[in-house]
């Protein structure tokens, strides 16, 4: 009888043990999702007109539009934690948060992440004609971030290869994106070229920022360009030159 009542206690404790581990889990979920959406929630635009956050039931609206056109077309974006599954409207593109790896398009862009230190998440570029910072010339020349071309003539084969996991894009540019569509991989404008003042071009790096999971970076750097802008009386503060 011994023998009964210690299988059954044992059983007992056991079903407790994966109930509890159970509560853990869901509510260490929660709390990752929390903690994510308040990260990103600490991005404060001053400036830039391109781009916006909105707050929803465990995740964020990356909204995205031609700062320069009212009317003009307006991008959304459902940006989710990487490993965590909320629900999400079925209607807008998923960015999964922080990315890993990306494809830059413009010096502006690529600027962004040099500024930020996140030249390891630069896996693509369009071209080097303008390429002059050395840890990225290093990159291109081991391999590590590779060419993909130019807008209107992408080698796809190139982009699958690295497989990266979204592409900064300029829509209003030449563009040729339709073909990159069929291979899955994210589209994100990044509009900071159109910003009406030097403040707001600068302010895109919080988006990078932002999509990179580095938001306390990005608020720093740019703190940084807001000073020197100030004290410089706004000569030439947020230049791209040397990227």
């Amino acid at each position: 009888m011994n023998v009964v009542r210690f299988f059954y206690l044992l059983c007992f404790c056991s079903v407790l043990f994966c109930c509890k581990s159970t509560s853990r889990k869901q509510s260490s979920g929660e709390q990752t999702v929390k903690e994510k959406v308040d990260t990103v929630s600490r991005i404060h635009i001053k400036y830039a007109k391109g781009f916006w956050l909105e707050e929803r039931d465990g995740y964020m609206v990356l909204n995205i539009k031609d700062p320069q056109e009212s009317s003009h077309t307006h991008y959304q974006y459902v940006l989710v934690p990487r490993g965590v599954k909320v629900q999400t409207p079925g209607n807008m593109p998923v960015v999964q948060l922080p990315v890993r790896s990306a494809v830059c398009m413009t010096s502006l862009q690529l600027s962004n992440f040099i500024k930020l230190e996140a030249m390891d998440r630069v896996v693509g570029i369009t071209s080097t004609r303008f390429l002059f910072n050395p840890e990225m010339q290093k990159r291109v020349e081991e391999g590590k971030t590779l060419r993909i071309g130019i807008e209107g003539n992408f080698d796809n084969e190139v982009i699958m290869s690295i497989n990266p996991d979204l592409m900064l894009i300029s829509p209003f540019k030449r563009g040729g994106y339709d073909a990159v569509k069929d291979i899955g991989v994210p589209l994100v404008p990044h509009l900071g070229y159109k910003e009406m003042t030097p403040l707001g071009q600068a302010e895109w790096i919080k988006f990078v920022g932002i999509l990179l999971g580095m938001e306390d970076v990005a608020n720093r750097e740019f703190d940084r360009i807001e000073q020197f802008f100030e004290s410089d009386g706004g000569r030439g503060a947020t230049s791209s030159r040397g990227v």
